[in-house]
């Protein structure tokens, strides 16, 4: 009998995030995150690019909370192939003011999954 230890692998996408602006409170999945920016699956957002918001997630793997200002570049949609034709919207956001603790461990987080 050696050390064994069990380690439990987290799924690092999607995850959770709150986008708010204004009175607008949205529950979104992240897609992707990268320094510069994420991209999240959302159904009922009804923003434009160039709309500001606060997201505010908890990065898995890492377990640390991230809350910044974004705006919104770009919305994507798409009709989902279900019997119920969902429409499917992609957004892409940018970050505006990520801290320099964040944008490290966005970093160390993209490494620890081998994102490229």
């Amino acid at each position: 009998m050696g050390n064994e230890v069990n380690v439990k692998k987290v799924k690092p996408y999607p995850f959770a995030c709150i986008l708010s602006k204004d009175t607008d409170v949205f529950q979104c999945q992240v897609l992707r995150i990268e320094v510069v920016g994420f991209y999240v699956e959302a159904e009922n957002i009804q923003w434009r690019p160039s709309d500001r918001c606060i997201v505010d997630f908890i990065l898995p793997v890492r377990n640390v909370r991230i809350k910044a200002h974004a705006m919104l570049v770009k919305v994507t949609n798409s009709l989902m192939p279900d019997p119920a034709k969902r429409l499917h919207k992609r957004l892409e956001f940018q970050f505006l003011d990520l801290p320099l603790i964040a944008v490290k461990q966005i970093k160390a987080f993209c490494q620890d999954i081998n994102q490229k």
